[in-house]
Order: C-alpha cells, then structure tokens, then sequence
C-alpha cells in the first residue's frame, strides 16, 4: 500500500470520514507525524461544549425524555464539531463497552456524567477507567449494584464486570461472581448522582476472587481485573477490531498483550502502537461504520452540525440510540448493520443532511461549477467516494440529488 493510501486509511479509521483539508495536511505530515499529532490530540482534547444541564427531577417525564434527546443532539454536535475525532471515537467505543440505557437509568444527569468520564479516562490506563466506572452511578443503578445489602447480594454487576467489562467469558468462575458480589454491597446512590457508603449494608468479611485473598475492596479489585492477562488478550483484541477490522496475528496479539500488562492497560499507548502495526493496513474498506458513525461523517464532511431533536428519534430507528443500547450487551454492529431496512436509513440520513443545506452551500456550488462532479465529490470525501462508484451521468443530476447519491453510495457504509 502507497504512502497516500496509508494516511487515508489511517483518517478514516481514526475519525468520521475524512475532509479535504485533514487529508491535504496528512499528506504534508507523512504517516508517522500525523499519527504522533493524532496521539498528542488524545492527551490535550477538552470539550467545547458541555452537555445539557438536568435541572428538574426524573419524575417529570417529558422534560426528561427532551434532556436525553438534548443529550444525543449535543454529542453528534460535538463528534461533528471535535478538534481530535479519535477522542471522540474512543468515547464511542467505552460507551459501547460499558453500554448503559437511560431507559433504566432514567436520570440524563448521571449519563452525561459517564459520557464525561469516558473522555477524562478513556484513554488513559485501564486500571483508572475501570476503577471509576465501579463507582460511577450511572452503571451502578444500571446494574443493580445500589442499595445491594450484604446478606444477599446482587450478583448482576459482578458477572458482568468479569464477562463483559474485563476478563470475558470462560476465565473465571461461579465462585468468583458469588465472591465479587459480596464487595458490591453497601453502596448507594445520593441525590446528584454522587456514592454513598453505607457500612452497616457492606460485606465485611474476607473474600477471594480469582486468586486474591483478603479484606479487598471493589476498586482496588477492578484495578486488578483491568491488569488480568484476560483482560489484556480481550480488551486489545477489541480495540483492534475496533481500529483496525482486519486479521490480528497471534505474534502481534501477544506484543499488544503485553504492552498492556506493562503499561496497567495504557489505552493510548495501546492504540498508538495498533495504529503504527504493518498489520493495520490489511483490511481497507472494510469496516462497517455504524449509524452514528455515517451520520457524523455526512455532517462533518459538508460542515454542518444542525442536527434535530427529530433526529434523535431516528437513531433509534436506525439502530443505534445514543444514551440508550438494547442490552448491557450493547448494539449489534458490524456486518449486523447490512440488512435492506438499512439501505432506506441511511438513505433517509443522507437526505436529511443534504435538505438542510443553504442553496449557496459550498458542496453545491462546487457541484454546479465543477466540469467532473465525480472526481468533486471523491475529492470532497477525502477519497472515501471512489468515481467509479457514481454513476457516470452524474454531470445529468442536480447538485442536490447528486450530493444525496454520492453520500448514500456504498463507499460511505465503510471505512
């Protein structure tokens, strides 16, 4: 793969969608800078825009429905708007790991918390992230794990700290949920989403899990969790599939590993080194890009953020509603989004961003005076929009309807 290719696979796997500019700077940058600059993004990324204030109770239901859907307006604005797309990517993923609903957590204020956790140690060391998570009051009441009195424990949160958030399926035992269980106990959720201990509810005897014997405590024990060889073999291969999509080498999966364990589950330091793999090149073109992702790279393509509170709604027609997933499990992405409903949603995406456009909107000038609107296009998606993908009466279109073909072309399905 040529150099040019590189970099644009790289943009595309690290953002949403690829604009002229972004591309035109990589390539003067050269793969290793522009990866260094994509890193160095992670560590100083600061948020522009805070998520909506949550001022009345949840028993004011139509008021709390229009703060979540406030919520999702405000994170598509800001993945659109981001000064460091993987940031933003990253916080997509941990949302998607750890997925919480709002169905249940019926409290926008605690879910935009743990949105906001996800971006202050989400791509720091693991070890750190799952501990806050432990005791975030989003996941907690998610779980079960509030007013879990120590006689008898709510066994939900423990199974899924060890199979879905850490070790996985297989590597531990019956006996290891039954003891973590017990360090769950005596924790309760307070006005303001803030975590109250309650000693007299809590489990006060030794326990031991997965070999740690003692008087643990659940964070000190999740800190432990994130460092299992396990978890290191799961959670890399995740963010592999992730960025990458493609085969990972058993040699190269035992290098991540292992970088992992030395560094206590470094996530930026993991998805620098994915990123600088030789292997991270052998799958272009075939990552899926979920609902979310294709709207965002639509809007951030054209320079739009004007998303709308029916919007939100149509997330969850799609198939992916922000704030709030199916099952603890999370959605069901990948090649699961290549279904015929999916054609018309994404097609009704497209539409909904390209309606929105001014008459004298840059990409439909462009259109109008360009001699070659394929090669406009493709130069407008950053190379995403291949010509010979369009079709070659395009020149016969209005700018408008050939906006809308391009943007729903199959080559914006995948990254």
């Amino acid at each position: 793969m040529r150099e040019s290719d590189k970099i644009d696979h790289l943009l595309r796997r690290t953002g949403f969608g690829v604009t002229p500019l972004e591309r035109k700077r990589a390539h003067r940058q050269g793969y290793r800078e522009t990866v260094r600059e994509i890193v160095r993004s992670l560590c100083s990324y600061r948020l522009a825009e805070e998520p909506p204030d949550t001022p009345v109770p949840p028993v004011v239901i139509p008021v709390t429905l229009l703060t979540f859907g406030r919520g999702v307006q405000w994170w598509l604005r800001t993945m659109t708007q981001t000064t460091s797309p993987l940031s933003e990517r990253l916080t997509l993923f941990w949302h998607r790991h750890f997925a919480t609903s709002g169905q249940k957590v019926f409290r926008p204020g605690w879910m935009f918390q743990q949105n906001k956790a996800f971006r202050t140690h989400g791509t720091g060391a693991f070890t750190e992230l799952l501990g806050e998570m432990v005791e975030d009051p989003a996941l907690l009441l998610w779980l079960d794990a509030h007013n879990n009195p120590a006689e008898t424990p709510n066994e939900n949160f423990a199974r899924e700290l060890l199979e879905l958030f850490s070790l996985g399926a297989g590597n531990y035992t019956e006996r290891d949920v039954k003891q973590l269980a017990k360090l769950t106990t005596g924790k309760r959720v307070v006005f303001g989403g803030r975590i109250a201990d309650e000693p007299k509810g809590e489990y006060a005897g030794p326990v031991e899990v997965l070999g740690h014997k003692g008087q643990l405590k659940l964070k000190a024990m999740a800190q432990k969790l994130a460092v299992h060889p396990a978890t290191a073999k799961r959670l890399v291969r995740h963010l592999w599939d992730d960025l990458a999509a493609g085969p990972l080498p058993e040699p190269e999966h035992e290098r991540l590993q292992q970088l992992w364990l030395e560094s206590r589950g470094n996530i930026t330091v993991t998805v620098r080194e994915i990123l600088l793999s030789p292997h991270f090149f052998e799958a272009p073109r075939q990552r899926v890009v979920s609902p979310v992702e294709y709207w965002v790279t639509c809007s951030r393509l054209l320079g739009r953020a004007d998303y709308e509170l029916d919007d939100v709604g149509f997330l969850e027609q799609a198939g992916e509603q922000l704030f709030f997933p199916p099952s603890v499990k999370g959605w069901d992405l990948g090649t699961a989004q290549i279904h015929p409903a999916a054609l018309y949603t994404r097609l009704e995406i497209a539409h909904r961003v390209v309606s929105r456009l001014p008459d004298d909107h840059f990409a439909l000038k462009g259109l109008q005076q360009s001699p070659d609107p394929s090669r406009y296009l493709s130069y407008l998606s950053g190379g995403q929009i291949q010509t010979t993908t369009l079709p070659k009466n395009l020149a016969d279109y209005e700018p408008r309807e050939a906006l809308l073909l391009a943007l729903a072309s199959p080559d914006m399905w995948t990254s």
